[in-house]
């Protein structure tokens, strides 16, 4: 039996942040938990505080749970946390047969340092161009092959060097990104070699703490995907076998760089086969560390300065699961000839097929093949509640070309 524990503030927690999330941020987070039960199998157990009242049928299957009730369980279960951090080691203690990476493992594969170690830019594949060889192609046709996208940093020095660096480029807009950061949060934005006072301090604080800051370029983003990795424990993760490619799917975030949604299909779109190629030496290298379990990375294409689409095959290492796990887990309700949209809106936003700003707009009616509530209910609905829903299309339809489709829009 597998118990999944939902602690989505893994990311802080690793940090060493101790200041909880802001009220609107927790009351959204507490709306998302109950979705780590995609995950999960017939038997499993989720552990969900409130627990939901009613759920959608593709969560029927879960076994909702406090963490008293853990105690009735016998010690052999297995526990599935978001990501290993404290709280998921301490309760992992009470069950001896739950295999877990070490804690300075987690913490490097995570870290935005080990990222860089990967972090190059390529041609992005012209479309029509032979599956098979469009990986090799883009890396003999890339601009500046093997090039750097972001640079660590562990003083103002460094800061100094990056920022003089990107801006005899030509680049003058640049983002600061924790060490240990997602969803848009915890960094700063720039425009050219001068830094701010207010973002020294932020800088400070990153520093003291112990983590670097990764500098890049803005650029504009025109798609993302996640790819999803499995290392598995067998050889004790340290041979290429134990790793596990499942897909990948097409990543939605909003402006601000938060989670919206992703598309999932059961092949892999050919953007985004030298990313898979590059990935896979990504978790061999994490297999190698010793690190085991789920591993997402994100890719994504952008324009470069001269207006051709380059990839970043790995802008975000994720050593814990992701959404895109979770929505891969929805494959079953799709056929080979559709897609599924698996959308996330905030209760605030427009409905499906109405005119606005809600995600659930881009789909005219007519497209649409069928939906699939993943949703839950709770004893009393969190005022920033997240409503989620699959959208299931034919192949043919692009929410990219829809106009209402502006929350997928590209961010800097």
């Amino acid at each position: 039996m597998q118990v999944f524990l939902p602690n989505l503030m893994f990311d802080d927690t690793l940090a060493g942040r101790r200041s909880p999330p802001a009220g609107r941020l927790r009351e959204v987070l507490s709306t998302l938990n109950p979705l780590i039960g995609l995950a999960a199998d017939p038997g499993d157990a989720v552990i969900a505080d409130p627990k939901p009242v009613r759920t959608s049928d593709v969560l029927a299957h879960v076994r909702w749970m406090s963490l008293e009730e853990l105690d009735s369980l016998p010690a052999d279960i297995r526990l599935i946390p978001w990501g290993w951090d404290a709280p998921a080691y301490a309760l992992a203690a009470r069950f001896p047969d739950s295999p877990a990476p070490l804690p300075e493992v987690v913490r490097q594969v995570n870290s935005r340092r080990f990222q860089s170690a990967f972090d190059t830019v390529i041609r992005s594949p012209e479309p029509g161009g032979p599956d098979d060889d469009r990986g090799q192609a883009a890396h003999r046709r890339s601009p500046e092959p093997g090039r750097r996208f972001s640079f660590p940093c562990d003083n103002e020095q460094d800061i100094t060097a990056a920022l003089t660096r990107l801006h005899s480029t030509g680049i003058v807009e640049w983002i600061g990104k924790a060490e240990f950061s997602a969803s848009g949060r915890h960094r700063i934005r720039g425009r050219g070699t001068t830094v701010s006072d207010s973002q020294k301090r932020w800088l400070r604080r990153q520093w003291e703490s112990g983590c670097c800051v990764s500098v890049e370029p803005a650029v504009t983003i025109t798609r993302e995907c996640g790819l999803l990795f499995e290392i598995d424990t067998g050889s004790g993760g340290h041979c290429s076998e134990s790793v596990r490619f499942l897909g990948t799917t097409d990543l939605y975030t909003d402006r601000r760089g938060q989670y919206s949604g992703s598309r999932i299909t059961h092949d892999v779109p050919p953007v985004w086969q030298p990313a898979v190629r590059h990935g896979r030496q990504v978790a061999r290298a994490a297999a190698d560390l010793g690190y085991f379990g789920p591993l997402g990375i994100d890719a994504m294409e952008f324009i470069g300065p001269d207006g051709i689409p380059l990839l970043r095959p790995c802008h975000d290492i994720n050593a814990r699961l992701t959404m895109g796990f979770l929505a891969r887990r929805l494959l079953p309700l799709i056929e080979p000839h559709e897609q599924g949209f698996w959308l996330h809106r905030r209760s605030e936003e427009t409905g499906l097929n109405e005119q606005g700003n809600g995600i659930f707009s881009a789909f005219p009616p007519a497209q649409i093949v069928r939906t699939v509530s993943t949703g839950f209910e709770f004893p009393q609905r969190p005022s920033a509640a997240i409503d989620t829903e699959l959208v299931i299309t034919s192949l043919s339809f692009r929410a990219e070309s829809a106009d209402a489709a502006r929350p997928f829009s590209a961010r800097g």
